[in-house]
């Protein structure tokens, strides 16, 4: 996804001659992109809009309006379980249903006082990993909390069941067998164990 309006598509199966496929404009800067299965999944300041990147031009199956503004040193992070997206965007995480990917509908929604969420993994067991930041706007200054929620209900993101304080300024995460590792400032890979 570029900044501004439009998601593109490249080959590079021979890195000397990359050749673009196809471009479809977006309604909106994209603060995000993740791509599963034939399926674009665009946040943008406006909205989740959701391609079909299986043609040579990019379709747009379908759009759900919302805010998806991002953290102050994030973007707008997605994981995809089955036909629900986790989405982590600057007031807290949200959960979309996407099994209509013509008509998108939220299924979770944060708290008005949530943290706002820089990165987020699923650990398969219910629970979600997100690195937090204390505020719904975040602050590039401060160390990021590891959250753990219980999302076994993905209507239900707020059940927050307990955090760890990361080194410094942590920037991304991911889940491995009850582990959380977390990418961070200090040039450093913490692992941290959320079981």
């Amino acid at each position: 996804a570029l900044g501004q309006f439009a998601l593109k598509e490249v080959r590079i199966n021979d890195p000397s001659s990359a050749l673009e496929v196809g471009w479809f404009s977006t309604q909106d800067y994209a603060t995000g992109l993740r791509v599963v299965g034939g399926r674009a999944y665009v946040a943008t300041q406006s909205g989740l809009e959701i391609f079909d990147v299986t043609l040579p031009t990019p379709t747009r199956l379908g759009r759900l309006a919302g805010e998806f503004s991002v953290e102050l040193l994030g973007r707008v992070h997605m994981v995809l379980d089955g036909t629900t997206l986790f989405v982590s965007k600057a007031k807290g995480p949200v959960t979309i249903d996407v099994s209509n990917p013509a008509a998108p509908k939220f299924l979770g929604l944060p708290a008005a006082n949530a943290p706002a969420v820089r990165s987020l993994a699923l650990n398969g067991g219910g629970r979600m990993l997100a690195l937090t930041m204390g505020t719904p706007t975040g602050t590039p200054q401060g160390a990021a909390f590891l959250s753990i929620y219980d999302v076994s209900d993905p209507a239900n993101v707020g059940v927050f069941q307990f955090s760890l304080t990361t080194l410094w300024r942590a920037r991304d995460i991911g889940s491995l067998n009850g582990f959380a590792l977390v990418a961070d400032d200090l040039a450093c890979l913490a692992v941290l164990n959320f079981a």
